[in-house]
């Protein structure tokens, strides 16, 4: 946690990754490209990747302040089934 002199609460946080070589991610990501070759459709909804974008540049845009969001308008209903990578 880091804290700074007059700010409360936690200002950042750490993000683990495995060991390199990442297989894993890797081996999962290839699947799904391999799988939208295939079946000519892609394996979620661009929804969710215009939502993860447009969620990390408005924090980082921020600066810790409060922004407005409208491009974040967007319906997404998320997949019944987990998308999780399993083993």
């Amino acid at each position: 946690m880091t804290l700074i002199k007059g700010r409360a609460g936690i200002l950042s946080t750490q993000f683990f990754t495995p060991p390199e070589p990442n297989v894993t991610y890797s081996a999962c990501l290839a699947h799904r490209v391999a799988e939208m070759f295939e079946t000519g459709k892609a394996p979620y909804p661009v929804e969710r990747t215009l939502l993860v974008s447009g969620i990390m540049e408005s924090g980082l845009r921020s600066r810790g302040r409060a922004a407005s969001t409208p491009h974040l308008s967007v319906r997404y209903r998320g997949p019944a089934a987990s998308q999780h990578a399993r083993s």
